[in-house]
């Protein structure tokens, strides 16, 4: 990832996208952590600036995992554990894991099923992944260049990709429902309409456009509404992200 879009990915931390995503995250590990106080052995995979930590940290022993040099001297100065190594090749042992978390991870790779196999390996029996990662194949644009992107997933593909690895996938949501008719139409429409015209836009990813204050406490409460409606069992028919995880079977 570009030294630019770290900078606006730390600029940004607070955004209500991030806050979203964490939220999620804990709505799985309540769910999938036992309640006997074992202190678990998880796996930030591709951790970027380490803004998970605190919240792994209520749940076991996490670890750091990330290929950018510009990651790993940020997350250090902080005081995180953190290895440097690709997501494709873990050096970690078999079966030496409890939980891994892949927040937009197997985007970046350009062998994804081989990273979720990694992931596999390394869970022990019963171990999980909890995953979020761009939806909407047709969504692809500067946003996903600027962030090194592979790939955007429908669900059907990812669910396909998490079964052939041997994982038993128990949910993946769509969710950034609320925003996805505005992604669209930037996304889509609007730039499809300047290139008729001969008029291009700065490139990047779409963290570089100012928000209005208005605007961001708005799609915070949408956001929050969306989280509710998943939590209840309902399913969302579209969104800019997928977020969900699996677990590795017990025999």
């Amino acid at each position: 990832m570009k030294v630019s879009e770290f900078n606006l990915m730390a600029q940004q931390s607070e955004h209500r996208w991030y806050k979203a995503r964490a939220a999620f995250l804990k709505d799985v590990l309540d769910k999938v952590t036992p309640l006997n106080g074992r202190s678990l052995r998880i796996l930030d995979l591709a951790c970027a600036l380490g803004g998970n930590f605190p919240l792994l940290a209520r749940y076991g022993r996490p670890i750091g995992l990330d290929i950018s040099p510009i990651a790993i001297s940020s997350s250090f100065k902080r005081g995180m554990a953190m290895v440097q190594a690709d997501a494709q090749m873990l050096p970690f042992a078999d079966e030496s894991l409890d939980i891994v978390v892949a927040l937009d991870v197997f985007e970046h790779l350009p062998r994804d099923r081989k990273g979720l196999s990694e992931c596999m390996r390394v869970l022990g029996p019963g171990g999980w992944l909890i995953f979020n990662l761009p939806a909407c194949p047709a969504l692809f644009s500067d946003h996903d260049r600027a962030f090194d992107h592979y790939r955007r997933y429908t669900k059907k593909e990812l669910w396909q990709k998490l079964s052939s690895a041997g994982f038993d996938v128990k949910s993946i949501n769509c969710w950034s429902f609320s925003l996805f008719p505005v992604v669209f139409f930037v996304r889509c429409i609007l730039q499809k309409i300047l290139k008729t015209f001969n008029i291009s836009l700065e490139s990047g990813s779409d963290f570089k456009y100012p928000v209005p204050g208005v605007v961001l406490k708005t799609m915070g409460l949408l956001a929050w509404i969306e989280r509710g409606l998943i939590q209840k069992g309902f399913s969302l028919p579209w969104g800019v992200s997928l977020f969900g995880y699996a677990q590795k079977p017990v025999d």
